[in-house]
């Protein structure tokens, strides 16, 4: 094939049937036909590198000289139903978007839901999901109608706005059916008044083992290639802020893919599509940290944050005779690391969370307008690295490092988020 010239990009997703879409009738292929492809809208060039990374998996032979003569190398596969060998190809690669509210949604509709429900479970609601404050109880409960108790569950992130106007985040430890009430942690900054909305927030939270018919196909296309992708799941996803004010939400996906297959493609391109409702994401400023048993709140400003979450994915399953090689691919860990630096000193009380060994429920609010952004929620955090203070015109700025412990949330709801102890939970106001 010839050298072409890109002319522009597409990029579309699809959550697959059957882990990496295998070609039924012939073990050699894989089949995408069926599947329903949605556009993306990736915010950097770099979503061509699921074409420039693909590498073929070889059977490597050895020299059959000393002169340094080897035998001609074949390809790790199967072969095709003509007798000749198949190809494949491998390569992990990234995509990268602006961050996006997913208010007024359903999140199970998002194309965001589909990324990260590839590597994480995920507890999705529908666009407007809330529940009403019929009684002003305290600032770590509030009391809603009996119908809307229902609603909730041990391990569902809420969100709150203050009469600053400023949205708040907490997880519910404790939903008592009898008294109608909630409790949650961390302490919201006032207690909620008769009348005021507290929304549930839908959340993406660890999940190991296997994850079902979650994984995804992702096309790429530009006037040169197709490059088609299948069983891929998101070995690792970033947070951090980009743009010309370092505010604006980027959330980034690595795609560990079990096929890629490269070929010409001139044809038109698909328009991008938002991942949200096309409405930024924003860095707060702000990280709240509640004490692990009272739940009282904490507030630092932040200079600065950024979130790695890390997913271990390991192939189960023989599949031997299909070209996938494996049955799927399953979560082994999932971890979180947050790297924070604070607009003031604090080192004094960082060092005391290390010399004590604290944990807090730490919250990271993600700005995108009243009950309409998002948060990274650590249930047990603590501080893991602690290097020396920066010092820039005369201040000083600690840094730090968080991550997870175990959750100390119980509950016996069944919901599958830190009532059962998930130890990082990524939730959206839908």
């Amino acid at each position: 094939m010839s050298a072409g010239r890109l002319g522009g990009q597409s990029v579309a997703i699809a959550v697959e049937s059957t882990f990496g879409s295998p070609d039924p009738a012939d073990h050699a292929l894989v089949d995408t036909s069926g599947l329903t492809f949605n556009a993306i809208k990736p915010t950097r060039a770099s979503s061509s590198n699921e074409a420039t990374t693909a590498t073929i998996p070889l059977y490597s032979e050895p020299a059959v000289s000393t002169s340094g003569a080897g035998q001609v190398p074949e390809p790790e596969a199967p072969y095709l139903s003509s007798g000749e060998p198949a190809i494949r190809e491998l390569g992990d690669f990234e995509l990268a978007f602006k961050g996006e509210s997913t208010q007024g949604i359903d999140f199970n509709l998002t194309r965001l839901h589909d990324l990260l429900a590839s590597s994480l479970g995920v507890v999705a609601k529908s666009g407007g999901s809330a529940v009403t404050v019929t009684t002003a109880v305290s600032t770590t409960v509030f009391e809603v109608s009996a119908g809307d108790i229902a609603l909730l569950n041990p391990g569902d992130v809420v969100a709150w706005v203050s009469a600053a106007r400023l949205t708040e985040y907490a997880v519910v430890t404790i939903v008592n059916g009898g008294t109608n009430q909630a409790t949650v942690r961390p302490a919201f900054s006032t207690v909620p008044a008769i009348g005021d909305t507290v929304k549930i927030c839908s959340v993406a939270y660890p999940k190991i083992g296997a994850l079902g018919a979650t994984s995804l196909a992702v096309r790429y296309r530009d006037r040169a290639r197709e490059v088609m992708s299948t069983g891929c799941r998101a070995n690792q996803i970033g947070l951090a802020f980009a743009g010309d004010d370092r505010r604006t939400l980027e959330m980034s996906f690595t795609l560990n893919p079990a096929f890629k297959s490269v070929t010409a493609y001139g044809a038109a391109l698909a328009a991008p599509a938002n991942m949200g409702n096309g409405v930024a994401l924003k860095r707060w400023g702000q990280a709240i940290y509640a004490d692990a048993n009272t739940g009282a709140r904490n507030v630092a400003t932040l200079r600065d944050m950024s979130a790695t979450i890390t997913v271990g994915l390991d192939p189960v399953g023989s599949a031997t005779t299909s070209i996938i090689g494996a049955a799927d691919h399953e979560v082994t860990s999932a971890q979180v690391s947050v790297s924070l630096t604070f607009s003031d000193f604090v080192r004094a009380t960082l060092r005391d969370m290390i010399r004590l060994g604290e944990t807090n429920t730490w919250v990271f609010p993600i700005e995108g307008g009243e009950l309409a952004g998002a948060c990274l929620i650590i249930p047990a955090g603590f501080v893991s690295e602690l290097p020396g203070d920066t010092i820039e015109d005369e201040r000083s700025f600690s840094t730090c490092t968080i991550q997870a412990a175990s959750s100390p949330f119980t509950g016996t709801s069944g919901t599958p988020t830190a009532a059962n102890g998930a130890y990082f939970l990524l939730a959206f106001c839908s």
